[in-house]
């Protein structure tokens, strides 16, 4: 959002504009219960013109039904117990400088039937605490104009309806500006328009609403759900057709609380989204339902707790795309939680994933819920845990995975859902922590290229810990477990491809069998049978290292092995049904 103290800017303006109102201004006051604008006898100073402010205060209703009204500033309401309605329809138009709907009491205008409405400054809807402001402007053609900004709520209580092809535009608009105020804006069915030539605030200081429907559109610059510190804010856009276009950036819980939700073939796109921006704030997104789309087009991305706490779920074949990066947890202290859940739910960032950037993130994608991005990182140097659940439930790396970067990264593959990379390091960086579990038959890790647990091709770095059972599966052209690495297998584990050892950890979870040959390097293996009973039923070989069997339980040896280097049993049993060929035993 642009930065400027709104409070000092707006107060100021409007004391400016209390001067253009005062009673030193020519005025002239509707005096008739319902009847024509352009009646003299209708008003205490006969019909106003661009010289004069007009004021409809006692209840009544002034009609314009033909071309050429004009005032210079016109109230509605003005009093606490005032109030006033103006009508424009058919071919009436009504110029004039200001609109005050509902300046202290209850202020209501109608614009229907292809008539016009333009002002050369503003309007203010619900201007004081004491005030209720209504704005319809409904069908083709009907039109209100702004040559300046457009307030909904500005202390009090407004309401703006655009419907069944009205329209209406302004330079910035603004759905509840000061702290107490509430605003509700409503831009419903194919045509009907609200064109912002600036930005869009929807809760300022105070409650805002913003309800697109029916094919409904709204565009603006930047747009805000929950601008300022204690604002709270929410947006629907609902059914096809119906769009919210941002220019600029969009902020849900700038640093107020912000909610939107796109629903039943909705859309929203912008160029970078923020959720929970700001210390302090709250944000919360929901895509939901096939057609339903937010596309975030440029800038940083896509951003889930940038510094704050941040929620986005894709549900119910909803559609989320981001460029250049998207992020979960983003800064020091903040949270974000994304989910993708269902069958053709869809998140497609074209760059890195990251989850838990410097704050916490977590990602769930289950049910059939899709993501597909260039690259993973999970605690790149936050937190970072993502959980894929569930048969048809995927998510694909165009390249490689990072799970604990530079901090704590967990990914959970159960049920049978699948995870694709090219390589990927477990606990990639000193200090850092990384734990993949693959849970389960159907559950599929399939990398390209090569795996490494505890650290990455140069050598061991983090802490890392992969752990098969219950029929999981992972797939990788090697996978090298470091000396600060982890090897955990339950029943029925499934590795495929060459399997090497450089002063790693092998460790049972289950009374369990292991097939894979086991290639050893300077370090040998470390088999930690953990209380279970289990066989390693293929070789152990290597032109260095040795193995060292530790704490309780048995580890039953069946195949012809060869490595060097000893064998050092210091804890349970190691039964050797095959044979060793190594130095000593």
């Amino acid at each position: 959002m642009r930065s400027r103290h709104r409070e000092v800017a707006v107060a100021l303006f409007f004391g400016a504009i209390t001067l253009l109102v005062s009673p030193i201004s020519a005025q002239t006051i509707w005096t008739d219960a319902t009847g024509d604008w352009f009646t003299g006898g209708n008003w205490s100073g006969g019909v106003p013109n661009s010289a004069i402010d007009a004021q409809i205060n006692n209840g009544g209703t002034a009609q314009i039904g033909a071309a050429g009204a004009t005032a210079q500033n016109v109230t509605f309401g003005l009093g606490t117990s005032d109030s006033g309605t103006l009508s424009v329809s058919g071919v009436g138009t009504l110029t004039d400088n200001l609109l005050f709907i509902g300046d202290g009491g209850v202020g209501t205008l109608n614009i229907t039937g292809g008539a016009s409405v333009a002002n050369a400054v503003f309007t203010l809807i619900g201007r004081s605490d004491t005030a209720t402001g209504t704005v319809t402007v409904d069908g083709a053609g009907s039109t209100f104009t702004n040559g300046n900004d457009i307030i909904v709520a500005d202390a009090g209580t407004g309401t703006l309806n655009v419907t069944n092809g009205g329209a209406v535009s302004n330079q910035e608009g603004t759905i509840g500006e000061f702290a107490g105020s509430i605003g509700t804006a409503t831009v419903d069915g194919s045509g009907s328009t609200w064109t912002n030539s600036s930005d869009l605030r929807v809760g300022a200081n105070g409650t805002g609403a913003l309800n697109i429907t029916n094919g409904g559109a709204v565009s603006n610059t930047d747009g805000a759900i929950g601008d300022f510190s204690g604002s709270n804010g929410t947006v629907t856009v609902d059914g096809a057709g119906s769009t919210w276009t941002n220019n600029g950036y969009l902020y849900v819980g700038n640093t107020g609380h912000g909610t939107l939700s796109i629903t039943n073939g909705g859309a929203v796109s912008n160029i970078e989204s923020r959720i929970g921006s700001a210390a302090g704030s709250t944000g919360a997104v929901t895509v939901d339902g096939a057609g339903s789309s937010w596309v975030n087009s440029g800038g940083l991305g896509l951003i889930v707790g940038f510094d704050s706490s941040g929620t986005l779920a894709i549900t119910n074949g909803g559609a989320v795309s981001n460029a250049f990066a998207a992020y979960i947890g983003n800064n020091t202290g903040a949270v974000g939680m994304a989910s993708i859940d269902g069958t053709g739910s869809t998140w497609t960032d074209v760059g890195p994933m990251y989850v838990g950037f410097d704050g916490t993130g977590t990602l769930n994608i289950t049910n059939g819920g899709t993501l597909s991005s260039q690259l993973g990182y999970l605690g790149y140097g936050g937190t970072g845990t993502v959980t894929v659940d569930g048969t048809g439930s995927t998510w694909t790396n165009g390249s490689g995975f990072y799970i604990g970067f530079d901090g704590v990264g967990t990914l959970n593959i159960k049920n049978g859902a699948t995870v694709t990379n090219t390589f990927a390091y477990i606990a990639a960086d000193p200090g850092s922590s990384g734990t993949v579990t693959v849970d389960g038959a159907g559950s599929t890790w399939t990398n390209s290229g090569n795996v490494y647990v505890g650290g990455d091709p140069s050598g061991a770095k983090g802490t890392g810990l992969l752990r098969m059972l219950n029929g999981g599966t992972v797939n990788a052209a090697t996978t090298t477990v470091w000396s600060t690495g982890t090897l955990e297998i339950g029943v029925n584990p499934i590795l495929n491809g060459s399997l090497f050892f450089v002063g790693g950890t092998l460790r049972t979870i289950a009374d369990t069998t292991f097939p894979n040959t086991i290639l050893l390097g300077s370090g040998g293996i470390i088999v930690d049978s953990n209380g279970f009973n289990s066989t390693l039923s293929g070789p152990i070989n290597g032109v260095v290292g040795g193995l060292t069997k530790i704490n309780p339980g048995t580890i039953i040896l069946t195949n012809t092995n060869g490595y060097p280097d000893d064998t050092n049993i210091n804890g349970g049993v190691l039964q050797v049904d095959g044979s060793i060929a190594s130095a000593n035993t």
